[in-house]
């Protein structure tokens, strides 16, 4: 009888190959769609965020004035918000305000921050923040 050498042959190696071929092929796609998921998750936050920060501006300084770095010290965290959002306060009524916050960059996707707006939120609508508030003082 003939001995075989050690090793493994091309036929192994290759279907060996194959294999982690197609699961790669399979996870990659989840990955990179959970990936872009928590960006939108995060962008709809940060939204929400400046929103509220804004609310609380306006309360405090008594001024419809607002840009990103009025809001740092109602923002929670080191987030730097500055160059990715922007934010504008404008009078309603005698009491009541519009406050918009947007995002300026292109990913991620629109689409993909109103998948995620309605759970971070909790019902409102658009991946642009635009309320309307009562402050008196």
């Amino acid at each position: 009888m003939k001995k075989r050498k050690e090793g493994f042959t091309l036929i192994e190696l290759l279907i060996v190959m194959a294999v982690i071929a197609a699961l790669m092929g399979a996870l990659v796609p989840v990955a990179i769609n959970a990936i872009n998921h928590a960006n939108a998750t995060r962008v709809a936050e940060n939204l929400r965020a400046i929103s509220t920060a804004a609310q609380q501006y306006i309360y405090t300084q008594k001024s419809t004035t607002v840009t990103i770095s009025d809001l740092k010290p109602y923002l929670a965290g080191n987030s730097n918000y500055s160059s990715d959002y922007g934010v504008t306060a404008s009078k309603v009524t005698a009491n009541e305000y519009v406050i918009k916050a947007w995002y300026t960059k292109s990913s991620p996707s629109t689409k993909d921050v109103e998948n995620v707006w309605s759970a971070v939120t909790k019902g409102s609508t658009g991946p642009t923040v635009d309320s309307t508030i009562s402050i008196y003082w």
